[in-house]
């Protein structure tokens, strides 16, 4: 079952696509020029070589060669990023150089599916799905209102723009490949296995970290030059911690400091995060499998996985998480789940509502008198009452994005005073109220067309619509007091892949070949009998 297939890439895109990626790639190392050692020089030299080495490679990367490359490297990124410069004090200009691998291979990867598109698109017109429409007005949106930003003098610094630019063009890109990209039948539910057992081995390694005792913890981190890579590099400036660990690693619980599980993602919010796109990808296959061997497995991933999501002490990733788990197994009446989330819920909140500490530290959030919640309620409350706000156009790309702090500025937030914690919140300052409609429109459509493969019968349609439809809801919920595209990486990377593969399902482009996936059925509600 493949998707119909385009014409090889010709020869010229090579050239052409170097050629567009080549000032980008010298902005992002010039940020460095102020401090320019001949490490840097050279890295910027040898740069062009690099992105040569990067589109050669993408000549012969499918689909399903990308995904492997995203789903090894983008947990391990910060990881190796920081043993580089912190302990093996490669400077910074070239950790920074070296960041992008992940942005270009995106971008890159974009422009060759859509120029291998265009002999087919000529030949056979492209159909246009409702997603596709948002995300061409949400495209549009952005471009314009960075252009018009510039236009009227109003842009934040160059850098800012880059960053800003980013936050929005690496989604689109990401979905530009899902939906132009060769599509294998086998290809989703060798993606959902990857992403299972990425969960299941970060799961237990976040175990393995809390077993851990936290001073021998904190000297395995220092020697892998972990407070050199934090402060030097990233520039944090809450390094409270213990040991002078980031904030970011402890939470205050009833009195005591309780280290969070990170995994190999070094934090813990991107950890969590990840879980938002894995546990509906392990649920799916959990129950619409019917192999023993297989479902064995995929119980360890998703206990493994539950139990990292647990440790990593996210309230609002826990909580949506759960919600995900147990309304999944109720639409898909798998009754004993639900009595063994129920019952566990049930034991575990008498267990822990016993406890002083607990009971203390709930009745601070329920009165909002914590630090995180108070913070979330003047994101929200700051960023929509805001007199200055622009609100049908609003300020303009990269003015509410935190990465602007990395360059000494400040975005419009922390001008007002108003930390944005909210997606919902940094759309709505940066693009306005048109922009927002757009953002959660595009939400909705995938949705819905989500559904609509759920209602089809087929099976490995039925298994991809589930999956996008449960990753959006907990990304819809999550974004009310975070920001999932940050830093996030798994979850934006292959959030947005999903979202262009179930536009390209959704056009029924798929041509079946017998033997090679399981049959489909009758209906959608014979479909969810049987399971």
């Amino acid at each position: 079952m493949k998707v119909l297939a385009t014409q090889a890439t010709p020869k010229y895109v090579f050239a052409l696509v170097f050629l567009l990626c080549l000032p980008a790639l010298g902005l992002v190392s010039a940020f460095s020029l102020d401090h320019l050692s001949p490490i840097v020089a050279l890295a910027m030299i040898g740069s062009p070589l690099a992105l040569l080495i990067v589109v050669f490679c993408v000549r012969y990367l499918n689909q399903s060669q990308l995904i492997w490359l995203f789903i090894i490297g983008l947990p391990l990124h910060s990881f190796i990023s920081m043993v580089l410069y912190g302990m093996l004090h490669i400077p910074g200009g070239v950790i920074t150089a070296l960041s992008v691998w992940k942005e270009l291979v995106a971008l890159i990867a974009a422009v060759v599916f859509i120029i291998r598109a265009v002999p087919a698109i000529i030949h056979r017109p492209i159909r246009i799905t409702l997603v596709d429409s948002f995300v061409l007005l949400f495209a549009v949106w952005v471009f314009g209102r960075l252009c018009w930003s510039n236009v009227d003098g109003s842009a934040v610094p160059l850098q800012a723009q880059i960053y800003g630019m980013r936050f929005y063009i690496i989604p689109l890109s990401l979905y530009a490949v899902g939906r132009l990209a060769v599509l294998d039948v086998n290809a989703h539910e060798k993606l959902y296995w990857m992403l299972a057992i990425l969960g299941g081995v970060t799961g237990a390694l976040a175990v393995i970290e809390r077993i851990i005792p936290d001073e021998i913890f904190i000297s395995i981190l220092q020697a892998l030059g972990y407070h050199s890579y934090y402060t030097d590099y990233v520039h944090a400036t809450a390094m409270w911690g213990q040991g002078n660990t980031s904030a970011s690693m402890w939470s205050y619980i009833g009195g005591w400091f309780i280290r969070r599980a990170s995994s190999i993602y070094l934090v813990s919010k991107p950890f969590a995060f990840s879980y938002l796109v894995i546990l509906p990808a392990i649920l799916s296959l959990l129950w619409t499998k019917r192999q023993r061997v297989a479902t064995r497995w995929l119980w360890l991933c998703a206990v493994l996985s539950m139990l990292g999501l647990l440790l990593s002490i996210t309230r609002a990733s826990i909580v949506i998480g759960v919600f995900v788990f147990f309304v999944m197994a109720v639409l898909l009446k798998q009754w004993r789940t639900m009595v063994f989330i129920v019952f566990s819920g049930i034991i575990s909140l008498t267990v822990l509502l016993s406890l002083p500490a607990i009971q203390s530290y709930i009745g601070t959030i329920v009165t909002a008198s914590d630090t995180s919640t108070r913070q979330h309620l003047d994101g929200w409350i700051g960023g929509l009452t805001n007199p200055n706000t622009p609100w049908l156009t609003g300020f303009g790309v990269g003015t509410a994005n935190q990465e602007n702090l990395r360059f000494d500025l400040e975005p419009t937030g922390y001008q007002l005073g108003v930390v944005s914690e909210s997606i919902y919140v940094q759309v709505l300052q940066e693009l306005g109220v048109i922009g927002s409609l757009l953002y959660i429109g595009l939400q909705i459509a995938l949705i819905v067309q989500a559904n609509r493969l759920i209602a089809s019968g087929d099976l490995y349609l039925f298994r991809a619509g589930l999956v996008v439809r449960w990753m959006v809801i907990g990304v819809l919920l999550t974004s009310f007091v975070a920001i999932p595209w940050q830093n996030a990486l798994v979850l934006t990377y292959f959030f947005w892949l999903l979202a262009g593969q179930l536009s390209a399902l959704r056009l029924k482009s798929v041509i079946k070949q017998p033997d090679s996936v399981e049959q489909p059925l009758l209906s959608g509600a014979s479909l969810r009998r049987s399971l």
